[in-house]
């Protein structure tokens, strides 16, 4: 029973605030021993509250770090072998030597929050429309050129009034305005995780909140192009992007948030 896999990777810089630190494991594990005492991040010489995770086959746990990670800071992630067990009773083989039990210890370094002069984030929130599939008649027409799929189409669902944040820096909220887009004048660079808060739209139309995970680059215009929004039942909860979303550097090439009722992380 053994450690096959882990993310973030040991020595790595520019992680994500909001990142979820993951283990892979050999064996299916008994999800009661995998716990905040057993699988826990500390920074500064202090441990970080969180939680952990199970996925559905029991090979696959996330650290769930309260609020977020602080920025800008080295992160050690510690995995104690001898609390954690297999289904069928084995003890974590966590350092690898071969010997049940054992602690696993790695690090990375964060990405700092500070929003940056000079680094700015933009995008547009469209509905997919009745249909339920973006880029279809019931949800864009062609411009004045005649053709669909050219940087002038009309886009007839734009989403006005939905708030957008990024994760670990939910003081800066800005909305959507009558066409859709919205517009961050400064952000952090590195990796983070934008937050389309859909269920605050007032209308007869519901939408899901939808997180997106979105690599920034340092000094430049990062552009996510038209974010396709899914329609949901109201008693839907928040959906994943089930891909990363990179800026687009081209205007009017749209981007559909491709989303799964799933409660684990991307």
């Amino acid at each position: 029973f053994a450690i096959s896999g882990h993310a973030p990777a040991d020595g790595v810089t520019d992680v994500g605030v909001t990142s979820r630190p993951r283990i892979q494991l050999s064996t299916a594990v008994d999800p009661g021993s995998v716990t905040a005492a057993s699988f826990y991040a500390s920074a500064g010489g202090a441990v970080l509250p969180g939680t952990v995770l199970v996925s559905s086959d029991a090979c696959t746990a996330w650290l769930y770090v309260t609020g977020a990670m602080p920025g800008n800071s080295k992160v050690e992630i510690t995995l104690e072998g001898d609390l954690i067990r297999s289904t069928d009773d084995r003890v974590l083989d966590a350092d690898g030597d071969g010997t049940p039990g054992g602690t696993l210890r790695f690090g990375f370094t964060t990405v700092s929050t500070v929003a940056l002069s000079g680094t700015t984030l933009a995008g547009r929130v469209l509905d997919v429309g009745p249909d339920l599939l973006a880029l279809t008649p019931d949800d864009v027409a062609p411009g004045d050129d005649g053709v669909l799929g050219t940087d002038d189409d009309v886009f007839l669902l734009p989403v006005a009034g939905v708030p957008v944040y990024l994760m670990g820096r939910e003081q800066d909220v800005v909305m959507t305005d009558a066409d859709g887009p919205f517009n961050f004048e400064a952000v952090p660079a590195g990796d983070i995780k934008l937050v389309i808060d859909g269920p605050s739209v007032t209308g007869a139309t519901t939408f899901p909140q939808v997180i997106l995970d979105v690599p920034l680059e340092r000094a430049a215009a990062n552009d996510l192009g038209n974010i396709h929004m899914p329609r949901m039942a109201l008693d839907s909860s928040t959906l994943w992007c089930s891909r990363a979303i990179s800026p687009s550097p081209t205007a009017g090439i749209s981007r559909c948030a491709t989303v799964s009722r799933s409660t684990e992380p991307p």
